[in-house]
């Protein structure tokens, strides 16, 4: 809910899960895990039927015209298919540390996700935002991985 509803901070979320599965989640929850404003936002926002229509509109429509520009930069990442808000991105070549401090230098902020089980260093994470944040995420990426090969 914090990603949809733009709710940072808060780190509110639910699962849908079988009653198993929900068990086992909770026993590794404190018993304080939501604290009683992030209940009132997340009541609030499950409440706003018109925002989660606009956002599910606008979603799918940046989701599409993102993944046919980042498939332009397959030669440099593999790009791991999402429906979320966010891609997992893997560098053919390079480490995402070395990345993540280059576009912080640019003013772009991603993820990296070298430390996530099962990933490597090559491995980071970009949030799918709006057409102008989008189109200069994918300009700045091609111009720092094209650069790279000069560089190394």
């Amino acid at each position: 809910m914090t990603k949809l509803y733009a709710l940072p901070g808060l780190r509110l979320g639910y699962a849908i899960a079988s009653v198993a599965l929900a068990n086992l989640i909770r026993a590794q929850l404190p018993p304080w895990s939501v604290n009683g404003l992030a209940q009132a936002a997340g009541h609030a926002a499950l409440e706003d039927g018109a925002f989660l229509a606009q956002t599910r509109a606008w979603f799918g429509a940046e989701r599409r015209v993102f993944d046919q520009a980042l498939a332009s930069l397959s030669h440099l990442l593999v790009i791991v298919p999402s429906q979320a808000n966010f891609n997992l991105l893997r560098l053919r070549h390079g480490s995402a540390a070395w990345l993540t401090t280059v576009l912080a230098e640019r003013g772009i902020a991603i993820r990296e996700a070298s430390n996530f089980i099962g990933l490597s260093e090559g491995d980071f994470r970009v949030a799918l935002r709006g057409a102008p944040d989008n189109e200069r995420l994918l300009s700045e990426l091609r111009s720092v991985l094209g650069d790279r090969g000069a560089l190394s």
